[in-house]
Order: structure tokens, then C-alpha cells, then sequence
């Protein structure tokens, strides 16, 4: 691990201070993070960070506000047992497999499969997104992990959304539908997971929510900040949301899709080639320009034909080739 460590979110048992040149010194090179050799998957939130062994034990450390990382505290103080800057383990169970991190977000919720297909959660809940079906005025956010019915085999979360995949292939959504997120043709909010029609082998959401069905297709729904749709409709008052999935294009070809927290998309189709659209000001379309323009609001190929595994941050992302 290697960047920022005020939380201990880079596992060296230590914490820098609140800002660079003071306190123990910021990371800038990979640093091994304890000396075991058992480690399978690692993510993270923006201050935390989650991993898995070998052994299907779960670990977290870093920042732990709101209970974030799992392990029944919660402190949000730096100087108090609720941040860790070392590995510990969460629980004590033995099967898991996958733990899906925010990326961006340092006050939301943490989801995890097990080998045997349950799904958890943990965090922040200020909008039902663990999909614990509470009222309104009952919502209480989790310390340690608490199971969501069904089967399940992807996760995507951010910002009061739950996204999910079951392993039948069907989407689901809980928390916040004020921007129509939850594709359920109204801007309600829902505790407990609702449905999306059809089948789909993968989505994302922020503001925006992208998702591909198993027919390749592409589908958009939600913000539309920047043109994040992919609908080639600008960013306008007449086009800021929309309450149930639209196709984008007419393309069967898309594999993977990608969003970001300011109206960002990123997208692979099967031919590995890759396709960015929405906020661009910071050069994040990876299209070798910045500002001019600020936004494109249709897919636009970004070069190479050899791309994989693609990820996204708050105003960056990242691919691997080959």
C-alpha cells in the first residue's frame, strides 16, 4: 500500500497527520503491508481498507466512522480504538470471498459475498441502503455485518445506493431514488431491494446508474450530470433525470461498465475496446484534453483495443491492458 495513512488506511501501524510534512511521513512508494503471504482481494473506501484471506477470513483497518469497518465500534476519532492502522480481523467467520468497496466514499456502506452466496453489509444507512427494510424515522446503520435475503454475485455501492446482482442475473436496488436511481418510474426511497426487469451481467451507479443486460446491451437511468446518460442529450433542466432505464446506442457488444461520483462513464466492449463519456475537466475521459470540452455526452473511443478490468474514483480512473 502507499498514499495517504491519516486513518491508518495504509496498514503500517502508524497514522500521518491531517496534512503533509507533519507527523509520521506519507507513503509514495509500495510498502508491505504486515508479512503475510495469504492475501486473495483488497479494497477500499476513501479512508478504509478491506481484505481477504485465503484462510476466507475478512480484515479491515483505516477510518471507522459509522461503523464502516465491521468490527462493532464505530469512533470516528483517530486517537480511539475506532480507527485501526493495522489489520484486524472482522468477526471470526471463515468464508469470505469477495468484499466490495465504496472507492470514494469515506461515510457509507461496505458490502461482502461469502462462498456460500449470502450477502452482508455494514456502515452507514442513512437512506435504507443496507436493505434491512426499516422506516424512515428507524434507520440505523450497522458496526458489524448484517445479512441481505437472497443469493448473490456483484455489488455496487456509493453514496445511499445499494446495487446488486443475484446469481439468477437479476438487478436489484435500495436507498436513495430522489434522482430516480432506482429505475422504479418515481423518486422514491426504498429499505429493502426492489427490482430493475431483465437479466444483467453488470451495473454501477453514482449519481448516474449504467448497467448491461446479457444481451449486451447498454442501459442508463438516474443523474444525468455531464452527460453521464451517454444519451448524446447534453446536461440541461430538461434532461437531468430519468426514472427507468433507457438504452444507449444500439450496440450488443458492451462487457463492462464503470461510473464515477461526478457524472463519468466508462465502458468496454467485447472487442476490449474501450468508450468514455459525461464530466471531463480534469481529463478524466482519458481523450488527451481537459476542460475543452468540459463534457461529451455520447461514448467516445478512447485508443487501444486491448483493455480490461476497468475501475473509477471520485475524478480519475483506471484500466489494465493486455
Amino acid at each position: 500500500s502507499w498514499g495517504t495513512n491519516q486513518w491508518g488506511e495504509t496498514g503500517q501501524n502508524t497514522r500521518t497527520a491531517p496534512w503533509p510534512g507533519a507527523g509520521d511521513p506519507l507513503l509514495s512508494s509500495p510498502t508491505q503491508v504486515g508479512t503475510d503471504t495469504t492475501w486473495s482481494m483488497v479494497t477500499g473506501s476513501q479512508y478504509s481498507t478491506f481484505a481477504v484471506k485465503t484462510d476466507g477470513t475478512a480484515w479491515a483497518w483505516g477510518r471507522d466512522l459509522n461503523g464502516l469497518l465491521g468490527l462493532n465500534d464505530g469512533s470516528d476519532s483517530p486517537a480511539s480504538p475506532g480507527s485501526k492502522s493495522s489489520p484486524v480481523q472482522i468477526g471470526t467467520d471463515t468464508n469470505w470471498s469477495t468484499i466490495f468497496g465504496n472507492g470514494t466514499s469515506s461515510e457509507e456502506a461496505i458490502f461482502a459475498l461469502k462462498a456460500d452466496g449470502t450477502a452482508w453489509g455494514w456502515g452507514s444507512n442513512p437512506w435504507g441502503n443496507l436493505a434491512q427494510n426499516q422506516a424512515y424515522a428507524q434507520l440505523k446503520g450497522a458496526s458489524s455485518p448484517v445479512q441481505i435475503p437472497g443469493t448473490w454475485s456483484k455489488f455496487t455501492t456509493t453514496g445511499g445506493f445499494l446495487q446488486g446482482i443475484k446469481t439468477d442475473g437479476t438487478l436489484w436496488m435500495a436507498g436513495y431514488g430522489g434522482n430516480g436511481q432506482l429505475a422504479q418510474n418515481n423518486t422514491i426511497t426504498y429499505s429493502s431491494p426492489v427490482q430493475i426487469p431483465g437479466t444483467w451481467s453488470d451495473a454501477d451507479v453514482r449519481s448516474q446508474a449504467l448497467a448491461i443486460k446479457t444481451d449486451g446491451t447498454l442501459w442508463a437511468w438516474g443523474g444525468n450530470d455531464y452527460g453521464g446518460w451517454g444519451l448524446n442529450l447534453g446536461w440541461t433542466p430538461t434532461n437531468i433525470y430519468r426514472s427507468s432505464p433507457t438504452q444507449v446506442g444500439t450496440d450488443t457488444t458492451w462487457s463492462e461498465v464503470k461510473t464515477n461520483v461526478f457524472g463519468g462513464t466508462l465502458a468496454r466492449k467485447t472487442d476490449n475496446t474501450l468508450w468514455a463519456w459525461g464530466a471531463n475537466m480534469s481529463g478524466q475521459l482519458g481523450l488527451n484534453q481537459s476542460y475543452t470540452p468540459a463534457f461529451y455526452s455520447s461514448p467516445t473511443q478512447i485508443t487501444g483495443t486491448d483493455w480490461k478490468t476497468l475501475g473509477a474514483g471520485a475524478y480519475r480512473y483506471w484500466a489494465m491492458r493486455g
